[in-house]
Order: structure tokens, then C-alpha cells, then sequence
């Protein structure tokens, strides 16, 4: 069964950070998400990630204990446009 976008509840923002993650990293997607590397987390991309995170506090994208996931695709995505490295929800929350 074909869903579409919208009635999946991924927004455009969403649909964008997935195009750029393809043509950074290439066709294999699949594959490459399976043979991950591990980020080391230095200072500057440590301080960066705390940044973003209290840019999204400021924007009331924690709306109780967690934060929502407007505030996860931004995290996403700032990470990316900053180390062009690609990381997701896990790699980011264990941080």
C-alpha cells in the first residue's frame, strides 16, 4: 500500500533533508546506514550539538520531557549542515 507524505506525517522539511542525505552519502542508503561509522565527538561538535539543542529548548520544541520531533529533525539536519556527517535520532539522543 503507497502512502502519501503528507498522510505519513513527514514534512517537507523532512523530505528535503532526505534528498540531501541521499546525494551526500549516494545511492546505497540501506547499506551504508547498516556499516555506520562512529562519530568522534570533539569540542566543536560537541559545543555545536549543545547549541542546537538549547535553540530548540528557545523555540518550545521540548514541550514536556522530551523534545518533539520538529525539534529532532532540526537537530538532524543542523548537524548535518555543520559536520556534513549524517546522523539520526539514536546516534544524537545517546549523545
Amino acid at each position: 500500500m503507497h502512502h502519501s507524505p503528507a498522510k505519513l506525517g513527514i514534512t517537507c522539511d523532512y523530505l528535503f533533508l532526505s534528498v540531501v542525505i541521499t546525494d551526500c552519502i549516494g545511492p546505497n542508503v540501506a547499506e551504508k546506514k547498516k556499516n555506520k561509522t562512529k562519530h568522534v565527538w570533539n569540542t566543536e561538535s560537541s559545543t555545536y550539538f549543545i547549541d542546537l539543542c538549547l535553540n530548540e529548548l528557545k523555540k518550545g520544541n521540548k514541550p514536556s520531557s522530551h523534545l518533539n520531533k520538529a525539534a529532532w529533525l532540526n537537530l538532524e539536519k543542523g548537524m548535518l549542515e555543520k559536520t556534513r556527517k549524517v546522523f539520526d535520532k539514536k546516534q544524537l539522543s545517546n549523545k
